[in-house]
């Protein structure tokens, strides 16, 4: 059973902040022969908003805690196979974006299909 909060919460209006926060959880399972420990994870985010919403910085990390990947355990038959996967899965990300005004959409002509036998 997986539970899932995702939140957005304004942090001022101007400047224009806003941060996001995804907290969820899953309970063990069992995926054929692969028995899958519980895990949960965290990620965070901050985005400023600003030149009237034009343009947009944001920072993000992703599985804060490094436990979104679940440890998992293979006894079947000879096989005794134990993997942990949270090695190295944070990642940090900056971006920018900006949103070029004038764009003016040309048209699309319609697809010449008389190639293919089709009138």
């Amino acid at each position: 059973m997986d539970t899932l909060a995702n939140n957005s919460f304004t942090i001022s209006q101007k400047p224009k902040i806003s941060a996001n926060l995804m907290l969820f959880y899953r309970t063990p399972t069992i995926q054929g022969i692969w028995d899958l420990e519980s895990n949960w994870g965290a990620n965070v985010g901050v985005r400023y908003s600003f030149l009237k919403d034009n343009a947009i910085l944001s920072l993000q990390c992703n599985d804060v805690f490094e436990s979104i990947y679940p440890n998992t355990k293979v006894r079947f038959e000879i096989q005794n196979q134990d993997v942990n996967q949270n090695a190295y899965k944070r990642n940090i990300t900056l971006s920018f974006t900006y949103k070029f005004k004038g764009y003016k959409d040309k048209g699309h002509k319609e697809v010449d299909t008389s190639r293919f036998g089709i009138q």
